[in-house]
Order: C-alpha cells, then structure tokens, then sequence
C-alpha cells in the first residue's frame, strides 16, 4: 500500500497484516540515525459476492524519527481499492485505490543547534544563547491523500505481468514549521515487471519503478529469484528468495528472505556507491520485514489472483 494504493486486498487470503522497520543514513545521523517503523493490515472482501471482482480495505501507519527524535512525523492512512475482474477465465484485473488520513510532525527545537549558538570562545555550541530563528509553531497537523492504479494479468500457468502508477499529495498539504508555509509537492510512482515461474523449483520476477516529484527524479531496477520448497501441487507455497536491484541515484540493494505457507520474513540492504559514501561509509539503509498472510480462499479456484509483487 505504501507503493500504490490500487494494491489495497490485492491478496489471495481474506486479511494481510504487515510490519517494516527501516533505519537509514546511520553514520551520518547523529546522534541516533533515521528510522521508519510502519504496519498496515488490508482486507480482500466480497469475491464471490462481486462474481470475481475485489473490494479491498486498509489501513496503515507509520512513524519517522529523526535527529534523535528532534523531529517526528507520524502518518495513519485508510485505503480502499476495488479490483475489476475481466477475461474469458477472469485472470486479468484492473484496480484503482485511494487513500486519504493525516500526518502530523513535531519539532523540539531544544534538542537542536544552530549557528548563532556557536560560541567562538568555547569552541562549540552554547544552549544558553538565542537561536535567531522564527519558528511559528513547534507541531502541525494535515490531512493528505493518495491515489493510484494497477493492472495484473495471468497470461499463462508460466507468465504473469503487472503495471501500474500513484501520485501522493494530491491536496497539496502545508509542510512547514513558518507562516509562510510551503505546499508539499505531489510525487509521482510508475512500476511494473514480469513473474516467469520456470518449473516448479525455480521463479524469477524481474521489475522497476520509476519515482518523480518536482525536479528530482530516481530509479529501481531489479529482479527477485525464489526457490519453491512444497512440492508440485503448490511449489512456492514454502520458499526462500534473492533479490538484487541498483537505484539510479547510485546505490545497490540486496534482499533476502523466507516465505513459510501464510508468514513472509524479509531483510534487505542498500549500499551507497555515489559520493555520497565518503560521509555515510557507505551505508545507504537496513531494512526487516515481516508479512502474515490468511490461507488462500477457496474463490481463487474460480477467480485466479495475482498475489502483491516483492518489490
């Protein structure tokens, strides 16, 4: 749902409960680096009811920390997403979502320095000296919303491909700690890939995404590799995966992980290549996840879905 609002139930089971911690730019964030934790649950409903298509529900959260906790920004989201169903078996869907909630971000400006803190004669930051700046407000509060689209198709029992885009930001909300406050610009998401199951051993899921907003524009491309450890009668019900992506800002990012029937764990690693690694070492960002998914219903006999792509 963080990618696209238009994956919102996209699920084989009834429920999918999801939780992500991430920790970024450790060796430059001081004193304590930026860190994400996230969950989400979303729910595919109605299936036999809508002869196929999917009413999908959701919600998710997340809380950043920043600077120690000088700054935290804290979003709660709610998704809903129908997912039509066409095709002479009904293997092939067209999904749109939205999302709409609020985000709300606080500042303690006491744990931070500024420039006119810096006392020549102690060589270093005097606390007790006036930081000159203007701040209007020490918290804020805004209401935001999303929206995106998604097309599936299961071409064969081999070759399924998807594609899909999201803007966020669609209200513009104020994002700034001054009166003369700034609009939060919207962002653009395109993504997209192939899921070739080769035999029942063997999956590969090559994919991409492309993100804009404003002027600054960034790139993934990649492919995860998976194992199937069931059996014939459901070979990746049970599996362990591989990925490998390269981001066009000039970083490589590694995942793997384990899916054991409902319960997906994941670990993934990106490493700085650009100049930025003389001040980071290198370290672009860690990340775990762990998702628990329902037992598939007994509907995708009759209306196959796509599960969500590991991205």
């Amino acid at each position: 749902m963080n990618l696209n609002p238009a994956l919102t139930g996209k699920i084989k089971g009834l429920y999918r409960l999801t939780a992500n911690y991430r920790v970024q730019s450790a060796p430059v964030s001081t004193p304590a680096p930026y860190s994400t934790l996230s969950a989400a649950a979303d729910f595919g409903l109605m299936r036999s009811k809508l002869d196929g298509d999917i009413l999908g529900l959701g919600i998710i959260a997340s809380a950043d920390n920043q600077a120690g906790g000088a700054l935290k920004t804290n979003d709660i989201m709610a998704s809903i997403a129908y997912h039509k169903s066409f095709g002479f078996d009904n293997d092939h869907y067209l999904s749109a979502g939205f999302q709409f909630g609020i985000k709300s971000r606080r500042l303690d400006i006491s744990q931070l320095y500024f420039e006119s803190q810096f006392n020549t004669a102690l060589n270093g930051f005097d606390l007790s000296l006036p930081n000159l700046e203007n701040f209007d407000r020490a918290s804020y509060t805004a209401m935001n919303m999303h929206a995106g689209i998604f097309w599936s198709s299961n071409f064969t029992k081999k070759i399924s491909a998807y594609a899909g885009g999201s803007m966020f930001n669609l209200i513009r909300p104020k994002d700034s700690f001054f009166s003369s406050y700034s609009e939060r610009a919207i962002k653009i998401h395109t993504h997209g890939g192939i899921i070739y199951t080769i035999n029942e051993k063997f999956m590969l899921n090559p994919n991409g995404i492309f993100m804009m907003q404003q002027n600054i524009n960034d790139w993934v491309a990649g492919s995860t590799f998976s194992y199937g450890l069931s059996g014939k009668k459901n070979p990746f019900e049970t599996s362990v995966f591989v990925g490998a992506w390269y981001e066009g800002t000039g970083a490589i990012i590694g995942s793997a992980g384990v899916q054991i029937k409902g319960i997906q764990f994941t670990l993934s690693y990106d490493r700085t290549i650009s100049d930025l690694s003389n001040a980071n070492n290198g370290f672009g960002a860690f990340e775990a996840s762990i998702i628990y998914q329902s037992a598939p219903l007994e509907s995708n006999k009759k209306y196959p879905i796509m599960s969500c792509p590991k991205f």
